[in-house]
């Protein structure tokens, strides 16, 4: 997915991004930092269903119709997903 993000000053800067959640807004934001080169895992609280995004590549539950790339990591194991990010975004429903 060739893209990526410049800072301030134009440089190029990738960074490992942890997503909380597994619905609509989780999705797009893997999406969006994947595209722009971004290492992107993806936290579900759900085994099943982080099985099933795994093993499908789409949120069908909450996005469907959308690829997540084979290089978003989807996770249910708090340690993996939680392993030396540097952002963190949460993206649950209040």
């Amino acid at each position: 997915m060739g893209g990526s993000s410049r800072n301030a000053v134009g440089s190029t800067q990738r960074y490992r991004v942890t997503i909380i959640g597994d619905g609509a807004m989780a999705t797009v934001c893997a999406l969006l930092l994947r595209t722009k080169g971004h290492n992107v895992k993806m936290w579900s609280a759900f085994p099943e269903y982080a099985g099933h995004l795994t093993r499908t590549r789409e949120n069908t539950k909450f996005l469907p119709g959308f690829s997540i790339p084979a290089e978003v990591v989807i996770t249910d194991d708090r340690h993996v997903a939680l392993s030396d990010p540097e952002i963190i975004i949460n993206a649950v429903a209040s």
